[in-house]
């Protein structure tokens, strides 16, 4: 993206440059001194035994590969055992699908990470610790980062900048959001730029590395943040395919990313032909199958692979009835009652393509200063269980005090009430993009979104794309009136493709909860113990990813739940040249 800075622009990133300069010694000091403590851990036992049982159960020492440098290049830029095994396995199955041997991506070397990947046959390692961090690389970096900012001086601009296929601005925003712990920026501070210097860095790295077109095949889990994010959109602009999990953590979709465009569509946005085709060939099955998800969800009983936080936000609780909610904030029961389910408010905030808002902050501030002045509706506001979670600074309870705490029309509900009972009281809800515009439409009540979400444009939620347009709805929110028998079928379908269709089991892959204590050794026992039950070759997934490669589809599908017995059949119903065109 080039754009020419105005003087003010050039003055005000130099002097932020100046500090960042004078900072930088600093840092690299403090790095050399971290290097020098890092203690060189030998392998656990546990990982021994597992790799020797894992290489037997998929004959690494077997594997045909093609005689050639290309390679699939599995993403390992987490520690966690269980993030690492499922790219692993799904790497496995690429390399098989694709004749080609493996390599890794690391952030440095590491024993204990490389010894997993040599488990399944993968032997080449690239680290991002190999960018350039002399002083003349940083200072590069430093240069590139002070002209990107002094062209975008306005928040909004930097956000939409890229650089060598990198939306840069994006991936630091989402960056400094989740490491700060804030909602929003306003403007670039020193640290907001050197997280910028530091992303063009490795993005320059990742380019070399995918220069020479050795990685056709990527596979990824991660998107957001920094490097995730420069990594997946450097494959993507390099003529790479990503495969990326969505779900988990034993039952997941994969998303087939081949074009740059699709740098920010959801993983589980599954296109409008694969929607039509089950609403028009499957359509009672899967709006009971739906329908009956969610009512689980709703009553408590949250089902295994799940979104991560549904155990949280949908906990088992006490019932109340409308009258009793009215009586517990002093409201007149003949209103209209209205959610503001706020999302993550420093997670997540670009998993989609566009926003009315800047982020989810935003939408929730300012929707909450404009019902702050709209009085015929009674309101509440529901923070994110994730508030507490991932320590924001400003939550939404604050958000809600600020504006609309003296209102007597306008109330916070406590994530300890729970759920179960607002789909019998709400007339309607507002969500940025969150899963409560799919929840809340299978029983009837109208949502209004902030932005894209995954299931928009299957016509069953309200969704402006201006912010008058947004505002001029809440004025109008009393007369939205409930959604038609199809509408509501048709967020039952979709509940359907999200939630079942687009899962596929791997029985070899251990369960753990990302909110339970977690083992290592513990989930290497368990998944060795997997191996001596189920050949890796003879899964499910093994045969579903064939498709989806074969194919080229769009998503990994479970094709025994829409009863389809011939995979001809299935690859004729889903393979389409032009779906998913919306994410393009």
């Amino acid at each position: 993206m080039e754009r020419h800075g105005t003087l003010f622009g050039y003055l005000r990133a130099g002097s932020i440059f100046l500090l960042w300069l004078c900072r930088l010694p600093f840092k690299m000091a403090a790095e050399r001194r971290q290097k020098r403590l890092k203690v060189d851990r030998p392998v656990s036992q546990a990982l021994q035994t597992f790799a020797k049982a894992n290489a037997a159960a998929w004959q690494v020492d077997a594997q045909k590969v093609q005689s050639s440098s290309q390679r699939v290049l599995i993403e390992g830029l987490s520690s966690h055992k269980a993030y690492l095994m499922a790219n692993l396995v799904i790497g496995s199955y690429l390399m098989r699908e694709h004749g080609l041997a493996g390599a890794a991506l690391l952030h440095e070397p590491d024993a204990e990470i490389e010894a997993m990947f040599r488990a399944y046959g993968i032997y080449e390692f690239h680290y991002l610790s190999d960018r350039g961090l002399s002083v003349a690389g940083r200072l590069r970096a430093g240069v590139s980062a002070l002209q990107l900012v002094a062209a975008n001086p306005d928040m909004d601009d930097l956000l939409k900048a890229t650089r060598n296929g990198v939306h840069v601005g994006k991936c630091v925003y989402d960056w400094y959001l989740r490491g700060q712990g804030a909602g929003t920026v306003e403007s670039c501070s020193v640290l907001f730029f050197a997280m910028i210097s530091t992303t063009i860095g490795y993005g320059e790295y990742l380019s070399r590395l995918f220069s020479d077109g050795r990685f056709p095949v990527v596979v990824q889990a991660e998107r957001q943040f920094v490097p995730e994010g420069p990594l997946f959109q450097t494959a993507l602009a390099s003529d790479s395919v990503v495969y990326s999990r969505g779900g988990g953590p034993t039952s997941f979709t994969i998303f087939r990313f081949d074009d740059p465009a699709q740098a920010y569509c959801n993983t589980h946005r599954y296109g409008k032909e694969l929607f039509e085709y089950v609403w028009n060939n499957h359509r009672e099955m899967a709006a009971e199958a739906g329908g009956r998800f969610m009512a689980d969800r709703f009553s408590g009983n949250v089902r295994r692979n799940d979104v991560p936080d549904a155990s949280l936000a949908y906990a088992a609780s006490s019932e109340m009835d409308r009258a009793q909610l009215c009586e517990r904030f002093g409201w007149d029961p003949a209103k209209p009652i209205v959610a503001v389910m706020s999302n993550m408010l420093n997670d997540g905030v670009f998993t989609n393509r566009w926003s009315v808002f800047r982020d989810n902050f935003t939408w929730l501030d300012q929707t909450v200063q404009a019902i702050a002045k709209i009085d015929s509706v009674n309101w509440f506001v529901k923070a994110h269980p994730s508030d507490q979670k991932n320590a924001v600074k400003i939550t939404g309870r604050q958000v809600y005090e600020k504006w609309a705490g003296s209102c007597p029309h306008v109330a916070f509900y406590p994530n300890e009430w729970g759920n179960r009972s607002l789909p019998h009281i709400v007339d309607a809800v507002l969500t940025a993009h969150g899963s409560a515009g799919m929840e809340y439409s299978s029983f009837g009540i109208p949502c209004i979104l902030g932005g894209e979400s995954l299931y928009s444009g299957l016509g069953f939620t309200h969704e402006p794309e201006t912010p008058e347009e947004y505002f001029r709805t809440l004025q109008s929110i009393h007369s939205l009136g409930r959604l038609t028998p199809e509408q509501v079928e048709r967020a039952k379908v979709f509940t359907y493709i999200y939630m079942v269709l687009s899962r596929v089991e791997s029985r070899i892959l251990p369960d753990v909860s990302v909110y339970a204590d977690y083992n290592d050794n513990k989930y290497l026992h368990d998944a060795a113990a997997l191996l001596e039950r189920f050949a890796p070759m003879d899964e499910k997934l093994a045969a579903m990813l064939h498709v989806q490669v074969a194919g080229k589809r769009r998503h990994l599908l479970n094709y025994d739940y829409v009863g389809l017995d011939d995979m001809a059949a299935a690859s004729l119903a889903f393979k389409n040249p032009h779906e998913g065109a919306e994410c393009r």
